[in-house]
């Protein structure tokens, strides 16, 4: 009879059991980081939500100036607001989209209006005979970086009186 030399049954559990262990632990340090970045940015954009809305009242395209003024309301949540991505969408489906970065004087509780001009969102004056809505999406501070929030409702605006 041949002397045949094998791994117990034991030692090859003990085996499985480590290569198991192992594989867990190496998954699990690449994904952990993963889910920790999105989480830590995730409940700023929520203290945001419903605390920066358009005024439509103060929202209107000037045809003369080629621009369009957003009256922006900030309620009184604590967040540190970087910047406003504005985006006015035509009726054809065209978006022209702009960053305002000037919205230190936007405090809690204020309202300040914004201009942009339309030309350089590359929108010509035929776009302005289409029926125009325009949306904010407010990024703010997140630790070291800013993160852009989820745009607040699309607001139909006509011409300025």
């Amino acid at each position: 009879m041949m002397n045949k030399k094998a791994v117990s049954a034991v030692v090859a559990t003990v085996l499985i059991i480590l290569i198991t262990i192992a594989a867990v632990t190496i998954i699990w340090s690449a994904i952990i980081p993963l889910i920790q970045n999105n989480i830590a940015g995730s409940g700023d954009c929520l203290a945001v939500s419903g605390q920066i809305s358009i005024n439509e009242d103060t929202s209107c395209i000037n045809k003369t100036n080629q621009s369009i003024t957003i009256g922006v309301h900030r309620g009184s949540g604590s967040f540190e607001l970087v910047a406003l991505s504005a985006k006015a969408i035509t009726s054809d489906g065209n978006s022209y989209p702009a960053t305002i970065t000037d919205v230190s004087q936007l405090v809690p509780n204020g309202d300040r209006t914004f201009i942009v001009n339309t030309t350089t969102l590359g929108m010509n004056s035929a776009e302005f005979n289409k029926t125009i809505k325009i949306n904010v999406a407010p990024k703010v501070k997140t630790g070291a970086q800013s993160k852009e929030c989820d745009p607040v409702r699309e607001v139909l605006i006509s011409a300025c009186a």
